[in-house]
């Protein structure tokens, strides 16, 4: 079976094909992961959901790190194991729990949003 950094370094760009940031940021995420404990030297069939859920405590009691970030952690292993589930027919690692978590930040519009839905709003009848 095959070693889970090894996988991971051959298979990374394959798994995260979207942005540049996006692939710098999950590797990374991944590679904290594999600091972890022993998890670097493990095969992808020995990673269970409890070092998943020891990886996240330590992430935040050790780290700080709040849930909202920790879920990003959780997406990151999310997408990396089903990735390998179905590339190498692995069983399924127990489904990965993400933590609700309140938006406590206001979203505002940029500019060009407000144009867009000016622009939008425009073309159409109001009441």
């Amino acid at each position: 079976m095959t070693n889970i950094t090894n996988f991971l370094n051959k298979h990374a760009d394959y798994i995260w094909d979207t942005t540049d940031l996006h692939h710098k940021e999950s590797t990374a995420k991944l590679k904290v992961f594999l600091d972890f404990g022993d998890n670097a030297d493990k095969r992808l069939d020995e990673i269970s959901g409890a070092d998943i859920l020891d990886f996240c405590r330590w992430l935040k009691e050790t780290r700080g790190i709040s849930d909202n970030t920790i879920n990003h952690y959780r997406s990151a292993l999310s997408r990396f194991f089903n990735y390998a589930k179905d590339y190498l027919d692995l069983p399924k690692i127990s489904n990965i729990k993400f933590v609700k978590v309140k938006n406590q930040r206001v979203r505002f519009y940029s500019r060009s949003e407000v144009k867009q839905i000016r622009e939008y709003l425009a073309g159409h009848k109001h009441a």
